[in-house]
């Protein structure tokens, strides 16, 4: 996760083709998910775009930004009412954290101050999330050719072999069908990590 973006096309796989399995914007659709909201099938900066009162000025990346400084940052925000409709931070604090620790429902215990529970529920549901998926696709590919290769945040690479393409449509069913309902997932192929090419957005 640390390794600098400009080296990562010297991570080359051992088969054909890298394979990328990525969620758009995986905390906030956890953080929706726990809030007991619908997942929107479109680009998570777009739609909280939509649906920020004055927000349509603003770009994507600027609504991103801002948002997380919200969301992470306890930053008071311009649309504090119509984030506050869409992700209950409050509701979820009140279920996952009894004011020293954090138990997330895959049954982890963290120990938080206000200030980073929020932050240690959504982090750590999402990598629990991603490590139950990288479970799902090893078993998967278990008697195949391919394999995964690393998983870097919300994202697990997979090392392709020509010979199992026939397989990455189940491979991208499982991936985006979590226990919290579908996540929208961009697929991304290439010859080496630096140079991933997008297929499915």
């Amino acid at each position: 996760m640390t390794f600098p973006k400009k080296y990562r096309s010297i991570i080359k796989p051992n088969n054909d083709l890298f394979v990328e399995l990525d969620y758009n914007g995986a905390e906030l659709r956890t953080l929706l998910a726990l809030s007991d909201r619908n997942q929107p099938m479109m680009d998570i900066h777009e739609w909280n775009r939509r649906h920020m009162s004055g927000s349509k000025i603003l770009s994507r990346q600027e609504v991103k930004n801002s948002i997380f400084a919200w969301l992470y940052n306890s930053k008071k925000h311009p649309n504090e009412q119509d984030l506050r409709k869409m992700y209950d931070k409050d509701k979820v604090l009140d279920e996952y954290w009894d004011g020293n620790t954090v138990k997330t429902c895959f049954n982890r215990e963290i120990p938080a101050d206000k200030h980073h529970a929020l932050n240690y529920i959504i982090q750590s549901t999402c990598a629990d999330l991603i490590l139950q998926k990288m479970i799902k696709i090893y078993d998967i590919l278990k008697d195949k050719k391919s394999n995964i290769a690393f998983c870097v945040h919300d994202s697990i690479v997979i090392d392709l072999h020509t010979d199992d393409k026939y397989i990455m449509k189940d491979i991208m069913e499982e991936f985006s069908n979590t226990r919290f309902g579908k996540f929208k997932t961009s697929v991304k192929t290439g010859k080496d990590f630096g140079n991933l090419r997008e297929l499915i957005n």
